[in-house]
């Protein structure tokens, strides 16, 4: 029997670990700046001198959507602020 191609979900969640791995690879080489929490806290980590392992930062693809999502909110309140010149209070 000819094996079945994977669904178009398991591909998509597939691409979306592939993207926070070699976010993370990046990270780590000082290429690119966290853009969650999370990915602070892996680079905190980093240069504590701890081992960590880049799949223990890796969330599931709902997760990972939601945290851009979120963050995507953040720095559009910092723009309009900046554009604004108000302070920024984040709760």
């Amino acid at each position: 029997m000819k094996p079945r191609r994977p669904k178009r979900v398991r591909r998509n969640d597939f691409v979306l670990a592939m993207i926070q791995h070699h976010r993370l690879a990046a990270i780590a080489r000082d290429e690119l700046e966290p853009f969650s929490d999370r990915e602070d806290y892996f680079l905190k980590a980093l240069r504590a001198g701890r081992r960590v392992r880049a799949r223990d930062f890796v969330v599931p693809a709902a997760v990972f959507r939601i945290e851009q999502a979120r963050m995507q909110q953040v720095h559009a309140i910092i723009e309009r602020a900046c554009a604004s010149k108000e302070e920024v209070v984040m709760v």
